[in-house]
């Protein structure tokens, strides 16, 4: 897995499977999705990732799991490996390209948080991680809605987001309480602070939590 990362995030042009040569926007993409300076940090923060999303997901066993933005699939091994069938959606292309090649067996299909491509109560779980934050405040209602209408009444969604930080055009910071009001017909059931931020992006006052609701 992180040799399968490592070849993402520092490999332009490498070979891919089939024997051609990787799109060089794919990798220029990928690249973009890390703050990390250095390989070691990368490690460290997927390192911290996947301890608090297993910490999550401890009592998880979903027969369909549901990635809201994952990209080129960092965190999807991972979020796959407690259930039966799991589905992706991003926006990129080109990040979906790569993540489709590492793991052919997860359903991963180009669309927006705001308007997802699946029935109502088609998923035991949901899980997006850093990905709401990038979502504007016109759009965040419209955004959580979907993801409440495709996960059923019984069934588990867990964020992980920034909840504060020196002011960065990149995010929207919200609060725990903030959230707890986007979900408002679930409960939030466990919670944890993570230190994930604070080495890659240089910033004492960033504050990230991960949060299940049910």
């Amino acid at each position: 897995m992180l040799e399968c990362l490592q070849s993402l995030l520092t490999s332009p042009g490498a070979n891919n499977r089939n024997g051609g040569a990787v799109d060089q926007r794919e990798d220029s993409d990928v690249n973009r999705l890390t703050d990390a300076e250095t390989q070691a940090e990368f490690g460290h923060e997927l390192y911290i990732d996947s301890t608090n999303l297993a910490d999550a997901l401890a009592d998880c066993s979903p027969t369909r799991s549901l990635e809201v933005g994952c990209g080129y699939g960092r965190l999807t091994p991972w979020i796959a490996d407690h259930g039966d069938e799991h589905y992706a959606i991003d926006l990129a292309w080109s990040l979906l390209s790569a993540a489709r090649r590492e793991y052919p067996d997860v359903q991963f299909q180009c669309a927006q948080a705001e308007a997802l491509p699946f029935p109502n109560n088609a998923f035991d779980l949901a899980v997006t991680w850093g990905v709401l934050n990038h979502v504007p405040s016109d759009s965040i209602r419209i955004a959580t809605r979907e993801i409440d209408r495709v996960v059923a009444s019984d069934g588990t969604l867990v964020i992980s987001e920034a909840t504060a930080g020196t002011p960065d055009p990149r995010w929207e910071y919200r609060s725990i309480e903030e959230w707890c009001d986007l979900f408002a017909t679930r409960q939030l059931v466990w919670h944890t602070h993570t230190e994930r931020d604070k080495e890659p992006f240089r910033d004492p006052e960033r504050e990230h939590v991960v949060m299940k609701f049910r």
